[in-house]
């Protein structure tokens, strides 16, 4: 497990692992969800998606799965359209929703 969110002015002094230090081994990668905006340019934000890239074109057989900011970050890699909720709200804790019929 590896804490990669690196922005010391919040405290937080994570490690985002460059392609070489990451183990030949490594069979999947689970990227969590964050207080962090996947549209967001902090610069921890675009190494981890450089070395998401290296890993989906150099090891193809890493399974990679996100939560959240981690699933916007898996597609914005892979060329999605991926935008910020429109009111500008986050979805936290439990949201009231209306279903379909269908689901």
């Amino acid at each position: 497990m590896q804490y990669i969110v690196e922005d010391p002015e919040k405290g937080n002094h994570g490690h985002v692992p460059t392609f070489d230090e990451t183990p030949s081994n490594t069979r999947a990668i689970i990227i969590t969800g964050s207080m962090y905006d996947a549209h967001g340019s902090n610069p921890w934000i675009h190494e981890l998606l450089s070395l998401l890239k290296q890993l989906w074109t150099k090891r193809p057989k890493v399974l990679m799965s996100g939560v959240c900011f981690g699933h916007q970050v898996i597609a914005y890699l892979l060329g999605t359209t991926v935008e910020p909720e429109a009111g500008g709200k986050w979805e936290l804790a439990h949201t009231e929703m209306s279903l379909t019929p269908v689901g």
